[in-house]
């Protein structure tokens, strides 16, 4: 029954670890992007990673559109939230100051918050040249030009786009994954994910080799969910694909495919990295306001609560391979 219905049955740890000997790596726009978020340490590991799977890695030529066309506005965002950050230490420091109402500290405190919001400021002015530089000098466009260097797809014609358009629109009104959570964006942007999977599948079609896709676009048109846990990619993604190249795929989010590659390359990922990008801020972590998501297993379990509400946190949470992780607030 597992082979004819492919996608409904969790991964084992054999057939994870096959998995990785064998498949292909693809890797979203989104995780490309998040490395401008991360500290230096943190994505040169990630990115040192990338790079030990060598030729078994490619970006589709749509993921590599999106990366291109978002660098900079992300690029931009990092830069003003040193500003935003200083300007609300700012705000703090003159309160802490003010001599006509609470709080009264002393002198002594006072000149050493002064102090301090000197060194953030000056730290700040440094750290926004820095990262302003990175649209004209960026490093990590050019280690992901060297690793991605004739390893990325090729993009459609205008008449192919539009018949996958057409193909999406009808995909979307049938709920079929994936892409049908962004057919509210606007003009044609709302098929990147479709257009995504597409090449996905040639390139699947193209060298028979099975596909680990990574992303962290945890939104359900991707993600097969069941009461709140996450067994993989949505089966019938791993049923399409399998009808039409004949090979299996899989999905993991950046932190889990981290901790995954431990095991396979036999090394280990700072705690400071881990903690980086389990702990990163919710962007990409969008769900209903009411959710609540608890995911239980043998090696860890978070739970996403209600919005302005704390989420808990135990251990480690992934189940069947795949990992969740929400642990700030809403």
């Amino acid at each position: 029954m597992e082979e004819i219905y492919a996608g409904y049955f969790p991964k084992s740890k054999d057939q994870i670890k096959a998995l990785w000997s064998d498949a292909l790596f693809s890797f979203d726009a989104n995780i490309l992007l998040r490395l401008y978020e991360r500290s230096d340490s943190s994505c040169n590991q990630i990115l040192n990673t990338i790079d030990k799977l060598n030729n078994r890695v490619f970006l589709t030529h749509q993921a590599g559109l999106e990366y291109i066309r978002n660098r900079i506005g992300v690029i931009s965002t990092q830069a003003s939230r040193y500003s935003d950050s200083l300007n609300k230490l700012s705000g703090i420091v003159k309160k802490a100051n003010a001599e006509d109402q609470p709080p009264f500290f002393s002198s002594g405190v006072n000149r050493a918050l002064n102090n301090l919001l000197k060194r953030v400021e000056k730290e700040s002015c440094e750290k926004i040249k820095l990262t302003e530089e990175k649209i004209q000098n960026d490093p990590i466009y050019d280690e992901l030009g060297r690793i991605f260097k004739d390893k990325i797809g090729k993009g459609y014609n205008a008449e192919q786009l539009k018949k996958l358009y057409i193909q999406g629109e009808e995909r979307f009104q049938n709920k079929i994954p994936p892409g049908f959570k962004d057919q509210n964006k606007e003009d044609n942007t709302q098929y990147g994910d479709f257009i995504i999977w597409h090449q996905i599948i040639d390139k699947a079609k193209e060298t028979r080799k099975p596909i680990i896709f990574v992303t962290n676009d945890l939104k359900p048109d991707w993600w097969w969910i069941i009461k709140g846990k996450m067994f993989g990619p949505r089966p019938e993604l791993t049923g399409e694909i399998k009808r039409e190249a004949n090979v299996d795929f899989y999905m993991y989010g950046l932190d889990q495919f981290l901790e995954e590659s431990c095991l396979y390359f036999n090394k280990m990922i700072d705690d400071w990295t881990s903690k980086e990008v389990k702990y990163a801020d919710n962007s990409y972590y969008k769900l209903p306001k009411s959710t609540s998501i608890k995911l239980e297993d043998e090696k860890c379990c978070y739970a996403l609560r209600k919005k302005n509400r704390k989420p808990t946190m135990d251990k480690d949470s992934f189940h069947a391979g795949v990992s969740i992780r929400l642990t700030l607030s809403l």
